[in-house]
This record gives structure tokens, C-alpha cells and sequence, in this order.
């Protein structure tokens, strides 16, 4: 019987991606995995799912206001615990399932797009074993990107199955569905249309063929709306903090700097990914003449040109996958003030741009005559960063293995992190080790005096040493800090009972 050259590739892609990630699969639950999922009631039972919909994501950190709406991430946590309740195992398996269901969409899309298989194979190749996704695969929290990325992919392969079958609109609306989905996976979904306006810039030029001939007239306008729709719904209904975006202390201007030096940042991690890890800082430059960002502007120059190039030359995954890459880092790279300047995880969508770019120019390349006596070389340097990339995967992978691993591999490369200092201390906490807690949760207070988690944890520490004044002090900054914590105001009346009774034993 002969094989199926694209059944082996596909099949080779599962292999890869199985044995990278298999020593993910011991970790335990780490950081935001406590609450989204260990803490978790919504995900315990068929009942909590209505509560899932209409709550946001980090309900259970109880100490924090966010303004997460991923409803489809909670409810992938309540498919695993019906089949291995809050055995870590199972949602570390289905995060690697997900990574490997985005490789086989990407791979299929590209071949659908181009007829190339080798593109195809790199891209998906490069993507699947890149090691800056470790913080969205091995980390059980980070299943958003996975997800959202598995949805969008999905909407524009049936977008493009409709665009070579117009009169099939069943492959429309599965795209117009697919697309729901992301919206409820992640809030960055919110800017696909552009990429597939760039889709039909590259690839459908002068216009998509679904409107020739088909009851669909305007089939980019129907995304347009929904992206709308659903920033509306974000901005009244489904909104939990008052705002969807954070506000910035900085200007504009000093945000515009930060784009292009994240620019710079990001496109180090995904040349040379050394040293990841969560909690990455980058200060915001003070002005546009800072190295790094008057840097930034002229690679940022040449990549447009390369753009504008690409599209003249008709060459649309080139073209395609710089302008993919740019759509989906646009919104986490500064402009649109959050939470942290930069993260990892953040780059698991736009690093597919960048993977489809580069294995396109090294298709182009190896294509060229004059380039004949170095195709060998190229292929074993292509098989070299393959290998390369996967040895820094499963080593990374160690590193989230369980809670004291990691926490003690951030603060190596950050130590100024207040939150990990925090979060080590709980770790210290529960093995008993109640010396060590408190030194990391001082610590975390000399970074952030007003950090309202390390008070509590503070003072929950000095409650197990019998040391009840002190408890009750931090308990009572914590108040001060948000008075309508109940979970703070419960630790607090506790030590005084505790107190009392500990006056009427003496």
C-alpha cells in the first residue's frame, strides 16, 4: 500500500508535538491555575455552566477585579474535570492536544492556500516547537491562546473553502460561527477582520470570489459587525470592572515609544528564545531617541518595505504572514495600555506570521539557482534550529513542572517581581515552612507596599505562629486598602477569636 505523503506529514506533526510536550504532562497546578481552576466551583458540575456565562474569568481570585470574558476557557476546564476531576494530568494533556490541533490547522491552511506542502510542513513545524509557547501549553492558564488561535484558524479556512465554493455559504456561516467562538476564547479575536481583509489583499486580489455569484454580498462587513457587536456587549452587558481596557498614567507618545521597543523585544524572543520566563519586564522608554526604539523604527521601515515589496511581487505568504504578524501583536504591544508591558504568551498568535514569513523567503530562496550549491547546507541548518528549538522546549517544559521550580526560575531573571515573591511565599505557607513565607511576603511588600495579596498572606503567616497582633495589623492595612473584601474581613475576625482564646487559656 502506498503512503500518503499528506496523511505521514500530518501524522509527523502529532508525533512532534506528543513528544515535545510529554514531560509537560506531570506538572502540577501553578500560579493563576489555583483559581481558574482548582478553586473553581462553576466547573464542578453541568449547573455551574449558565454561571460561566455570565462571569468573568478570574471570579475566584477573590482579592483582584478583572474584566476577563473567556467563557469557552472555563468550559474546557469543565470537560477535563469530568473525565480526571482536578487531576492536573488531564488538562495538561488536552493543552497539548490543543497546540497540536492549531500545528494541523495551520499546516492545512497553508496548503490549502499556496498547493505547498514544504512551506506548509515548516511553518507548522517552526510553530509547533517554538519554545516561547511553553507559557501557553505547559502553563494550564494559558489555554486562551491555544484556543483562540484553534477558532480563528478554523474561520478562515472555511472562509477560504467558501471563497473557491461560493455558492456553498455553509462554509460562511461555519467561518461566521468559528469566529463567535474565538470571541468568546479571547478578547484578541476582536481584530481578525483585518487579517482577512490581508488574506484577500494577498490572496484575492482584485476581490473575493465569493462575491461573484453568491447571496452573500459583502462577506467581510458580517465579521466587521460581530467584532463590533461584541465591543459593545464588552463595554455595557458583559462588563465587569467598569472599563475594558486599563487606564495609562503614560501619554501617548511615551505608549507609541513602548510599541516599537516591544517590537524589538518580541522579535528577539522569537529569534533567540534563551532565558523565558513569566513576569518579563521592559521599562517604557522616556522619548523616541532612546537606541533601542530609533532601532526598532528603521527594522519596523524595512519590514513594510518588505511588505509593500511582497505584494508587488505577488508574493502573497510573504506578504500575508508580516501582515498577520503585525494585526495580532498591534494589541499588546503598548498602544493599548494593560496590565504588563510584555509576556511570552502573548506572541502565540502573531509568531505564526512571523513562521509562515520566514519558511515562504526560505522556500523562495532555496528556489533560486544561483543559491543550487547551498541547499544542502540550508536544510541541515533548518533541521539544526529545528532541533535546537525543540531541546529548549522540553527543557523549559521542566521548569513548569511544579510551583517552587517556577517561582524560583522567575525571580532568577526577575527579582523584582512582587507577585512571585508573593506567590512563592504561599508555596512556603503550605509546606509549613512559615520562616521562609514570611521573608518572601516582607519581600513582596518592600517592591509594592500597597500589595493587598502579600498583607493577607502576611497576616494569615503570623496567625499560624500565634502571633496575633501582628496578624490583625496586616489584615487591617489590607482593609484599608479595599474595605469590601470579605475574604480579608473573615481572616480578620478569625485571629480575634483566635486571640480571645488564646487570652482566656493564659
Amino acid at each position: 500500500m502506498r503512503l500518503n505523503p499528506h496523511r505521514f506529514l500530518l501524522f509527523l506533526i502529532i508525533l512532534i508535538g506528543l513528544v515535545l510536550y510529554a514531560n509537560s504532562w506531570a506538572g502540577s497546578f501553578v500560579w493563576d491555575d489555583e483559581f481558574l481552576v482548582v478553586r473553581n466551583s462553576y466547573i464542578r458540575d453541568w449547573q455551574g455552566v449558565f454561571a460561566i456565562f455570565t462571569t468573568e474569568l478570574r471570579q475566584f481570585e477573590v482579592t483582584i477585579t478583572s474584566n476577563f470574558y473567556r467563557p469557552l476557557q472555563a468550559l474546557s476546564y469543565r470537560l477535563d474535570y469530568c473525565f480526571g476531576r482536578l487531576n492536573p494530568f488531564g488538562y495538561h494533556f488536552s493543552n497539548t492536544l490543543l497546540h497540536i490541533s492549531v500545528a494541523l490547522l495551520l499546516y492545512r491552511l497553508i496548503s490549502l492556500s499556496s498547493k505547498n506542502r514544504i512551506i506548509a510542513l515548516l511553518t507548522s513545524l517552526f510553530f509547533l516547537v517554538h519554545p516561547a509557547h511553553t507559557e501557553a501549553v505547559s502553563y494550564i492558564s494559558g489555554r486562551a491562546e491555544p484556543l483562540v488561535a484553534f477558532f480563528l484558524l478554523l474561520s478562515l479556512f472555511l472562509f477560504i473553502k467558501h471563497s473557491y465554493f461560493p455558492d456553498r455559504a455553509g462554509y460562511y456561516f461555519g467561518s461566521l460561527f468559528s469566529f463567535v467562538l474565538a470571541l468568546l476564547s479571547k478578547e484578541i479575536a476582536v481584530v481578525f477582520p483585518l487579517a482577512l481583509i490581508a488574506y484577500g489583499l494577498c490572496f484575492l486580489k482584485p476581490r473575493p470570489p465569493s462575491l461573484k455569484g453568491s447571496s452573500i454580498r459583502h462577506p467581510y462587513l458580517w465579521f466587521i459587525l460581530l467584532s463590533a457587536g461584541y465591543l459593545l456587549l464588552r463595554l455595557s452587558l458583559i462588563n465587569f470592572a467598569g472599563r475594558l481596557i486599563l487606564t495609562s498614567k503614560e501619554s501617548l507618545s511615551v505608549r507609541a515609544a513602548g510599541f516599537f521597543k516591544a517590537f524589538l523585544y518580541y522579535l528577539g524572543i522569537l529569534v533567540f528564545p534563551h532565558n523565558l520566563h513569566l513576569e518579563r519586564q521592559m521599562a517604557l522608554p522616556a522619548s523616541f531617541f532612546e537606541a533601542e526604539v530609533l532601532f526598532s523604527l528603521i527594522l519596523l521601515a524595512g519590514f513594510f518595505a518588505l511588505i509593500v515589496y511582497a505584494l508587488r511581487r505577488k508574493q502573497a505568504l510573504l506578504s500575508f504572514g508580516l501582515l498577520w504578524f503585525f494585526i495580532f501583536l498591534f494589541p499588546v504591544a503598548n498602544l493599548i495600555p494593560l496590565d504588563v508591558a510584555i509576556a511570552e504568551h502573548w506572541l502565540y498568535l502573531p509568531s505564526m506570521g512571523i513562521c509562515l514569513a520566514f519558511s515562504a523567503a526560505i522556500s523562495g530562496l532555496y528556489n533560486q539557482r544561483f543559491f543550487a550549491p547551498f541547499k544542502k547546507a540550508l536544510i541541515y541548518v533548518l533541521v539544526l534550529i529545528l532541533a535546537a528549538y525543540s531541546a529548549l522546549t522540553v527543557r523549559q517544559n521542566r521548569r513548569w513542572r511544579n510551583p517552587l521550580t517556577l517561582y524560583s526560575w522567575v525571580l532568577k531573571h526577575n527579582p523584582g517581581s512582587f507577585i512571585v515573591h508573593n506567590n512563592l511565599g504561599i508555596v512556603y505557607l503550605r509546606q509549613g515552612s512559615i520562616n521562609e513565607a514570611i521573608t518572601q511576603f516582607k519581600q513582596a511588600l518592600e517592591l509594592k507596599p500597597d500589595y493587598l495579596n502579600a498583607h493577607n498572606n502576611l497576616g494569615n503567616a503570623y496567625a499560624y505562629q500565634g502571633l496575633f497582633d501582628l496578624a490583625i495589623a496586616e489584615y487591617e492595612q489590607a482593609l484599608r486598602l479595599n474595605p469590601g473584601l470579605f475574604v480579608v474581613r473573615n481572616n480578620l475576625n478569625r485571629v480575634h477569636e483566635m486571640a480571645a482564646e488564646a487570652g482566656v487559656r493564659k
